[in-house]
């Protein structure tokens, strides 16, 4: 993947008190931290995604779909899939001894686990 193409691939997401930089990780999914939400942001919010900047920018509306506090990590579900190449992710399973990230791409859905 090009500097271009992560740049393209790279959002700001908007949220009611907070602000922060996300990336497509699939058609239907943006990673991005948790505390750029809110701490209190539950899962549902809906939020703002903007691709690129000015006038010209991209706007689209996404809903919080998973999160781990403790991680400070969530993922956003856009309301319409992405045309854009997500950054690519290693999704192999997480060690056993540590917290990790599964992103299920063959069923076209996300989740954060934690594996102990």
């Amino acid at each position: 993947m090009t500097e271009e193409e992560v740049k393209l691939a790279t959002c700001q997401v908007l949220s009611e008190k907070d602000s922060g930089t996300g990336w497509v990780v699939s058609p239907e999914y943006v990673l991005t931290t948790y505390h750029c939400l809110g701490k209190e942001t539950a899962e549902g919010t809906s939020v703002n995604i903007s691709f690129g900047i000015g006038e010209s920018a991209s706007k689209q509306s996404a809903i919080l779909a998973a999160f781990d506090v403790d991680l400070d990590v969530c993922l956003l579900k856009l309301q319409e899939c992405s045309m854009i190449e997500p950054v690519p992710l290693n999704i192999a399973p997480p060690d056993q001894a540590s917290d990790g990230l599964r992103l299920d791409t063959q069923s076209s859905s996300c989740s954060l686990v934690r594996s102990f």
